[in-house]
C-alpha cells in the first residue's frame, strides 16, 4: 500500500531517508535515500515523501499529496538521548541521532533580516567580501541573485550556514524554527549638499594642493593658449595647401581640356578632307 509522509523540517526528513535506506528503498533513478537529503528545501514545511508498493520514493509538496486523496502520516525524527547512567565515551554515536536542543550556544549559523532591497543588496556585499561563496541551490554568488529579496520582500531573512553557502526564507520561519535573528540595515551614506560656490572653491583647492599652488595653473594656461596657437597655425597651413592643391588641379584640368579640343579639331579638318 501506498504512504505517504509528511516532514516538517529536515532532520525529520534526513532521518526518514535513512530509515527508508536500511528498507531498501530507492529514488526513482535508483538512486539511495540518504544520497539526496536537498530536495526538502524545496518545499520546506509542506514536503512530502511518497513510498510504493515497489519500493520506490519520491516528493512532492503536502497540497498535491492532499488534493490526490492520501492519507498523510507525520513523520518525527526519533529522539535518543544520552542521559545520567551512559557514558558518552563509550556509546556508539553512528547508531543515534543527532540534535542541537539549545541554538543559541550550538548554532554555527547567521540569520540576517533585510526590510529592505538596499538593506539586502548591502547584506550581500558584505558577505561576499567575507568570502560566503555562493547561494544553497545555484551555486551563484551573493550579489549574483539581488533579485531574491521580492520572493518575501520587507520579511526577507538570509541564512549564513556552516559550510559559508546562503540560503532565504520569510522571517516567521526563522523565528518559528529558535534562531535568533540579526537586524542587518545598509550603511548610511553621507549626502553632502555643496552650493556650486563651494564646489567650485574645494576644487581650486584640490587642484592647488595637487599641483603646487597657482604656478601648475599658470603653465596650464600659457600651455592651453599654446596650443591654440598651433592648432591655428596648422589649421591655415592646410588652408593653404587646399588652395594650392586646388588651382594646381584647375591648370591641370584647363590643359587637358584644351588639349582634348585641339584633338576635336584635328579629326574634324581631316574628316572634311577625306569628304572632299
Amino acid at each position: 500500500m501506498n504512504k505517504v509522509y509528511h516532514v516538517k523540517t529536515q532532520e525529520d526528513c534526513d532521518a526518514l531517508m535513512n530509515e527508508l535506506e536500511e528498507k531498501g528503498c530507492l529514488w526513482w533513478g535508483s538512486n539511495k535515500p540518504a544520497t539526496q537529503l536537498d530536495f526538502w528545501w524545496m518545499s520546506k514545511e509542506d514536503t512530502c515523501v511518497k513510498l510504493e508498493k515497489n519500493r520506490g520514493i519520491f516528493c512532492g509538496g503536502y497540497d498535491t499529496f492532499k488534493g490526490l486523496g492520501y492519507e498523510i502520516t507525520e513523520y518525527k525524527a526519533p529522539i535518543e538521548t544520552v542521559g545520567s547512567g551512559r557514558n558518552r565515551k563509550q556509546i556508539d554515536h553512528t547508531k543515534h541521532h543527532f540534535m542541537s536542543l539549545c541554538r543559541k550556544h550550538h548554532q554555527k549559523e547567521t540569520v540576517y533580516h533585510t526590510s529592505t532591497q538596499e538593506d539586502f543588496n548591502a547584506l550581500m556585499e558584505k558577505l561576499e567580501e567575507k568570502g560566503v561563496y555562493a547561494w544553497w541551490w545555484s551555486l551563484k554568488r551573493p550579489r549574483e541573485r539581488l533579485e531574491l529579496w521580492g520572493e518575501y520582500m520587507g520579511e526577507t531573512c538570509v541564512r549564513v550556514v556552516e559550510t559559508k553557502l546562503l540560503q532565504h526564507s520569510d522571517l516567521n520561519y526563522y523565528k518559528s524554527d529558535g534562531f535568533e535573528i540579526i537586524e542587518y540595515k545598509a550603511p548610511k551614506k553621507e549626502k553632502k549638499a555643496m552650493k556650486l560656490e563651494n564646489l567650485f572653491t574645494s576644487k581650486c583647492d584640490e587642484y592647488e594642493n595637487i599641483w603646487g599652488s597657482q604656478k601648475f595653473c599658470t603653465k596650464a594656461m600659457k600651455d592651453k593658449q599654446s596650443s591654440y596657437e598651433s592648432a591655428l597655425k596648422l589649421e591655415s597651413r592646410a588652408r593653404n595647401i587646399r588652395q594650392r592643391v586646388l588651382k594646381d588641379l584647375e591648370e591641370t584640368v584647363a590643359e587637358e581640356r584644351k588639349a582634348l579640343l585641339e584633338n576635336v579639331e584635328r579629326l574634324d579638318k581631316a574628316l572634311k578632307g577625306s569628304a572632299e
